[in-house]
């Protein structure tokens, strides 16, 4: 026999699995946590978007679920010119911004020239919506903007011993957020 029991508070100590039939799932709490961290360089002077080796891989327990997406990019640029990242889901696009004229549509990115020696962080918090329980896989690719410099990831541009410049980190989280 099945029914619905009301309460207007309960206290508990522990929440566990449903006896029968799945598991349990509370609007806005984490399901799950997947993280990926980048601590080797990358370099490109590419146009075209190039991956970068940061990805992480996460399946949804529902197909109502929220991604939340952290990214943390450090990022340098060598030579006079811009970098450009992109956050996929798939192999496709997430999230850009708006067109207009001839400019890029990026998730993030810098049209700021560094110097040799400095590495900023790029940040991109984004709450996707696969709708689907079939495996998620999130990466970033960058490229540099016009060709006139190469984009770096978790180093600098002069990257030389006895310089200013630092070796960094990239990251990419990934939650789950019940629905």
């Amino acid at each position: 026999m099945a029914g619905i029991l009301r309460v207007d508070q309960a206290n508990v100590d522990v929440i566990g699995p449903k006896t029968a039939g799945g598991t349990i799932s509370i609007p806005g709490h984490v399901i799950q946590v997947q993280s990926s961290v980048k601590t080797d360089a990358f370099s490109t002077n590419s146009t075209s978007y190039q991956a970068i080796g940061l990805s992480v891989t996460i399946t949804p327990k529902f197909t109502n679920s929220k991604i939340l997406v952290m990214v943390s990019i450090a990022a340098a640029m060598g030579g006079a010119g811009s970098w450009h990242g992109q956050l996929t889901r798939n192999a496709s696009v997430v999230v850009q911004g708006d067109a207009l004229g001839s400019r890029r549509r990026d998730s993030f990115g810098s049209s700021d020239t560094y110097g040799n020696d400095n590495t900023m962080c790029s940040v991109l918090n984004y709450l996707d919506s696969p709708g689907s329980t079939s495996t998620q896989t999130y990466a970033i690719q960058i490229c540099a903007g016009d060709g006139n410099g190469t984009a770096h990831i978790n180093r600098p541009d002069s990257d030389n011993d006895n310089s200013n410049g630092t070796r960094c980190v990239s990251t990419i989280t990934v939650m789950e957020i019940a629905q």
